[in-house]
């Protein structure tokens, strides 16, 4: 009786080894849940694309949407502001 014991426990300890270490495998990490590899979808391009900062006339532009006539300050004087603060980055 003990040497059949030995067995289901050498067993359930060999299941839970060849498990454990299926779960963990890299090649397993990269599927999602319930797909299959082949079935996965590729990204597409507009997905994949780097960020492009924004250009100076952009950030003027921004900076320039900020002011508003109850503003402390002409609107002239707040673009030299915005100017001067964007061309100090």
């Amino acid at each position: 009786m003990a040497v059949r014991q030995d067995r289901a426990t050498t067993l359930a300890l060999v299941l839970l080894a060849c498990s454990t270490s299926m779960a963990h495998s890299p090649a397993r990490a990269k599927q999602p849940l319930g797909l299959p590899v082949d079935a996965q979808i590729e990204k597409p391009a507009a997905e994949t694309r780097s960020y492009a900062p924004p250009t100076e006339a952009q950030k003027l532009a921004s900076c320039m949407d900020l002011w508003e006539p109850a503003t402390h300050m002409s609107k002239t004087l707040w673009k030299t502001v915005c100017e001067r603060i964007h061309t100090q980055n």
